[in-house]
This record gives C-alpha cells, structure tokens and sequence, in this order.
C-alpha cells in the first residue's frame, strides 16, 4: 500500500490541536511550502501542518500506475488515515494549481461516499475546470518544462549543468533553479526525479478533469468544512471566463472566493496575505 512522503511542521513548544495537509504543484514538494507552513503554525499555534509530497515527486518515489488525479487523492486519503492512526486530528487540506485540482478531487471522494473523512479544502490559484490544452503550447511554461524532460537526459554531472541545460532552452534561471530541486546525489553526479512519462500522464489527467460539480455540491448542510479558492491577481492558471463563474458562485454551498494580489505562485508574492486569510478560516 503506497503512503506518500510528509513531514509535520509545528509552532515550537506547542502541541497542535488540529492538522492541516499542504499538498505543492507540479514538478514540486512538500517543501517548497515549508516557509508558509512555518508562518501559519506561528499565528495559530493550535494547528499544525503535514507537507506531503504527491506522488512521483520529493521522496514519494516508486508509486504504483495509474498516475493520475485520483491516485493522487487517494494517496493522500491514505495518508491521511495513517495520520489519524496515529492520533494526528487532520480537518483540513490545501492544494496549490495541481495540488489544488487533487484536494477537489478528495473533496469528490468524500461527496460521493468512496472516503468518509470530512475535511476544510482550500485551492491556491488552481481551476477546477478541464482543459483542451495542448501538450506541445510553448507559451505555458509547465508544458515547455515537459517537452524539455522528454528530450533530455535526467543524469547531470553538477547542478549547475542542470540549470544551464533548462535556461538554455528559454526557462528563466529561477524557474530552472527550483526544478533542481528536484535533483538527487547519485555517484558522482545528480539524477533528476522528474519521470516524464509520468508527469506526462499525471497532467494529461489534470487538464481533463472537470471538477465544477465538487463547488456545486459543495460541503456538509451545514457548510462546517467549508470550500475556499485563492486567485491570483496576476498570471492566475484560472481563464478570465471561470474566475467570473466562480465570482457568481461565491457564498454559495460553502464557497468562499478570495482574490489575492500577486502571481501564480502566491505563496511566494503574497505569502503574509495568503496565511492570513487561511489562518482567519481555520476552526
């Protein structure tokens, strides 16, 4: 039984009441939320959070097929489980863009009685709509990173080598930077975790999932597990046409729609913001 990879973080010297799930987009980790998780224990130090690392990606390496969304949401119930197992109280989960679309689809689970666990979802700028994207647009960065781990080697002598390789073909050196992240020690040089076939198949899943009926149905009667969505302001993965669905939607069946000043990666532009607004939500 495959259990992704997580580590806890917690406010020094306190015992969390509650946990909170951070799951990261793709070609990421867990740590790349590490920062935010730290800031949010700070300001509630009754809460803790667990950063997994989705399947294939980080240390949760060795996955069985299928990859896909649902292997995803179906990882993290299990890790989940194996948290409550061990006395952990998880209300809640937060997924950005991939991760985002994953925590919808554990919500999907819950409504269609497959997981019984009840949990506060929140989606940092990730839509809940399907795509006709096309794998070879060179305008969307996370598609050029794909085309450019099919064509070269995942074996590097240094870092560096790494960086220069994707910057080279027009990733910006920061992006490129945090890809190699990515990289592992392995003899006397670096291999890149990054399967393409897997991610590949793991965001072919992600554009055709259509997961508009999850806000719909939204949570309990009594909306106790609410749903919450972070928009970006700018570069938002989010079409002009859903943010203004999702505007219509707001305020109803538990959804809350909050729109945050700063890119796609809001974690980065508006970390203070985005834990601020998470914080206030969390009972």
């Amino acid at each position: 039984m495959f259990i992704p990879y997580s580590q806890t973080i917690e406010n020094p010297g306190e015992k969390p009441d509650k946990w909170i799930v951070f799951l990261h987009g793709i070609y990421g980790s867990g740590s790349n939320w590490r920062a935010v998780a730290r800031k949010l224990c700070a300001k509630r130090p009754d809460w803790g959070v667990v950063l997994a690392d989705l399947r294939m990606h980080g240390k949760s390496q060795d996955a069985p097929s299928p990859h896909s969304l649902r292997s995803c949401a179906e990882d993290i119930y299990r890790l989940i489980d194996a948290r409550d197992a061990q006395g952990m109280r998880i209300d809640a989960v937060l997924g950005h863009s991939f991760g985002g679309k994953v925590a919808l689809d554990m919500k999907r689970l819950h409504q269609t009685g497959q997981h019984s666990k009840k949990l506060t979802t929140w989606t940092v700028d990730s839509s809940p709509a399907g795509s006709r994207i096309a794998l070879e647009e060179d305008s969307n960065i996370v598609i050029q990173v794909l085309r450019i781990l099919r064509e070269i080697s995942r074996d590097f002598s240094s870092r560096s080598e790494f960086v220069a390789e994707f910057s080279s073909r027009g990733v910006p050196v920061p992006i490129a930077q945090w890809l190699g992240m990515n990289l592992e020690a392995r003899g006397d040089g670096y291999h890149n975790r990054l399967d393409h076939e897997v991610m590949t198949a793991l965001l072919l899943d992600y554009y055709q999932q259509d997961l508009w009926s999850v806000l719909a149905s939204g949570g309990s009667p009594a909306n106790e597990h609410p749903t919450h969505l972070a928009i970006a302001s700018r570069m938002s993965a989010i079409a002009a046409e859903d943010q203004e669905r999702l505007a219509n939607m707001s305020g109803q069946n538990g959804l809350t729609i909050h729109r945050v000043e700063g890119g796609h990666w809001l974690h980065v532009d508006a970390a203070d913001v985005l834990v601020d607004l998470i914080a206030k939500s969390l009972t």
